[in-house]
């Protein structure tokens, strides 16, 4: 294990959970609040700091989830704190999400044609409207509505801010694939990169992704992901190689008995 590659990954994180959320110190924990949306995905902590002890913690943020009246979620890197999820299972908790975590250097990029798909521009609603659209079809789980406005306005931000970029495919201008780049620290994630199901396995995610990609490693020289079931073959042939695992804990509803 690269410790010191994860541990360059960590600022990144923090700095894309904090972008529209409400941050509060919780103990080992930073806990970001989404003051618009009770959407799951939109609320979550994640550790920042190692303990002895991780029960305590636990129990300090169950109550500060339950507090500010959304459910409990933590994300980490299972290789930076070992004993948290054990402890989470011990505790009731269930594990929600495990994928392999990628990074890409720049110089292990494997750059290809010239990718048909565009970055968005800040200001550009059209454009944000069809990332939304796409958005809203690709995946297995989709936002709320609340979910949704909170994410459009983090989105539209982050482009001004430069602390995003997204870029948009189409097929025959309808729009077809999408995903981000969520810029701090030193680092960027690519994130929420998706297809449309009537335009699957047809080479957009990767058009997105290398247009991301080929913006991105003009300057910077470290991208990670997450890499969601079935898609570690489109991350290897762009160069990402595994080196950790994300893992994501919750548990279902608001005020659940600790055991």
């Amino acid at each position: 294990m690269n410790r010191a590659l994860l541990q360059r990954l960590v600022p990144n994180t923090l700095a894309a959970a904090t972008e529209g959320r409400q941050r509060a110190e919780i103990g080992p924990f930073a806990l970001f609040v989404s003051g618009a949306s009770g959407d799951p995905i939109q609320s979550f902590a994640v550790p920042v700091a190692p303990v002895a002890e991780w029960r305590p913690a636990v129990v300090e943020l169950q109550q500060a989830f339950d507090a500010a009246g959304r459910r409990f979620r933590v994300e980490f890197f299972r290789e930076l704190h070992p004993a948290l999820s054990p402890t989470l299972y011990a505790m009731g908790y269930e594990r929600e999400m495990e994928a392999p975590l990628m990074v890409l250097h720049r110089a292990a990029y494997r750059a290809g044609p010239d990718s048909p798909a565009r970055l968005l521009a800040p200001g550009d609603e059209a454009a944000i409207d069809a990332l939304m659209l796409v958005q809203r079809e690709a995946f297995d789980q989709p936002m709320d509505d609340a979910g949704e406005a909170d994410f459009r306005i983090r989105l539209r931000q982050g482009l001004a801010r430069g602390s995003r970029q997204a870029a948009l495919a189409r097929l025959d201008g309808v729009p077809a694939a999408s995903g981000l780049l969520l810029i701090g620290g030193d680092t960027a994630e690519l994130a929420a990169v998706g297809a449309r199901p009537a335009f699957r396995r047809r080479g957009l995610a990767e058009a997105v992704c290398r247009r991301l990609l080929d913006s991105y490693f003009a300057a910077g020289d470290l991208v990670w992901l997450s890499a969601a079931a079935g898609a570690e073959l489109l991350y290897t042939k762009l160069g990402f190689h595994p080196v950790g695992t994300q893992l994501n804990f919750g548990r279902s509803g608001i005020n659940a008995q600790l055991k």
